[in-house]
């Protein structure tokens, strides 16, 4: 019997889950008319949240927190600052236990909203936060490439040092001081190599 790759399925099991749990979602914001509102805050729950606070995080996906407890943090993080909505929804995943599936939960949300929409999803990463005008005009200039309605999902990432990366899809576009700092290593490591490998030829051909 050929063995399986445990991590896969456990992977592959989750996104079947989010998917559920997202299609949820989607029905009950739609019934109320505030869906783009609680996408964008389940969108920054994930990144500006629990991005920043991986401690949270972990709390809030440990099965060895009871459901009340869970909800205990939920309300003194939340309550007056996130949307009943959204903040149901939580503590509906805390009921059954799968808070550890919300960043799942938020990619195939956000995906199931563009299809329904017929809407390209980008998500623009940068070093610094992005004035409202900047990322408007990216998002105008997305548009009219691909001649479709963009939703830009933007992120501040402090690794890049500067510049932009814009991903498509699984396509990266990346602009960014680190990523050229990297290109310009690489190419000047190769350029050595080829300098070595040519007068290591000269000095065999001469020998």
């Amino acid at each position: 019997m050929a063995d399986v790759d445990s991590s896969a399925v456990i992977d592959s099991g989750q996104q079947q889950l989010a998917g559920v749990y997202a299609k949820a979602l989607l029905g009950a914001t739609t019934a109320s008319g505030d869906t783009q509102a609680v996408l964008e805050e389940l969108d920054s729950f994930v990144h500006d949240v629990l991005g920043r606070l991986p401690k949270l995080e972990v709390a809030l996906s440990s099965r060895r927190l009871a459901h009340a407890e869970r909800v205990a943090i939920l309300d003194r993080g939340f309550v007056g600052k996130m949307s009943t909505t959204l903040l149901n929804f939580l503590k509906v995943l805390s009921t059954h236990g799968r808070l550890d599936c919300v960043r799942s939960i938020n990619k195939a949300a956000q995906g199931l909203y563009n299809e329904q929409r017929g809407c390209i999803e980008v998500t623009v990463r940068t070093a610094e936060t992005l004035d409202p005008a900047a990322l408007e005009s990216i998002r105008n200039q997305l548009r009219g490439s691909f001649g479709k309605e963009v939703d830009v999902m933007a992120h501040v990432d402090s690794d890049l040092i500067g510049g932009i990366q814009i991903r498509i899809g699984d396509t990266v576009f990346d602009g960014s001081l680190r990523s050229q700092l990297n290109r310009i290593r690489k190419e000047s490591f190769e350029r050595a190599s080829q300098r070595i490998k040519t007068a290591t030829d000269r000095f065999v051909t001469n020998e």
